[in-house]
């Protein structure tokens, strides 16, 4: 009896040494991580927002959180939500200190976005889709047309009562 107690406390012993000792690693772990910039798992995510989410010009703004440092980020648009298209359907740009950026002159069509600090490449925030409708060829000359008509009636309302000063009416 005495030998089964001296081993079950002998096995208590070992198990707390053990546990002590996971403890002290994962400290030491969690210090020297922090201390070299490694924990891009525990680092804020960027939030990335767009100021439409459909665009019939084909121009938007892009802005994202956090603005508290300056930094550089590396802003990546795709047709493919994957990000997996080919390098003629994405494009990357480098943006410096820059918390917004503007586009413009897009096709119609869907267009995906994300961005990551520069130095953290694998850290990407949330995905933007915006989508690109011009309005439609037969749009544009109905309003073209219209406008067209106002002017020249404009314009014939001007000379016909220039015409009549003249005359003294």
């Amino acid at each position: 009896m005495l030998s089964e107690q001296r081993e079950h406390s002998s096995t208590i012993g070992f198990k707390a040494k053990v546990l002590t000792v996971l403890n002290t690693t994962f400290r030491y772990l969690i210090l020297v991580t922090a201390a070299c910039g490694i924990p891009q798992v525990f680092a804020s995510k960027i939030h990335l927002s767009a100021s439409e989410n459909e665009s019939t010009s084909g121009y938007f703004t892009l802005r994202w959180e956090p603005k508290s440092e300056s930094t550089q980020y590396t802003l990546v648009q795709s047709l493919d939500q994957q990000f997996l298209g080919s390098a003629r359907e994405t494009i990357k740009w480098h943006i410096d200190s820059h918390h917004s950026f503007s586009i413009s002159g897009l096709n119609s069509g869907i267009y995906y976005y994300r961005i990551a600090k520069f130095n953290q490449p694998d850290n990407w925030s949330n995905t933007v889709q915006v989508s690109v409708k011009h309005h439609s060829l037969g749009n544009a000359y109905f309003i073209f047309t219209l406008g067209a008509v106002l002017f020249f009636l404009l314009v014939a309302v001007i000379l016909l009562n220039f015409k009549n000063r003249s005359r003294g009416f």
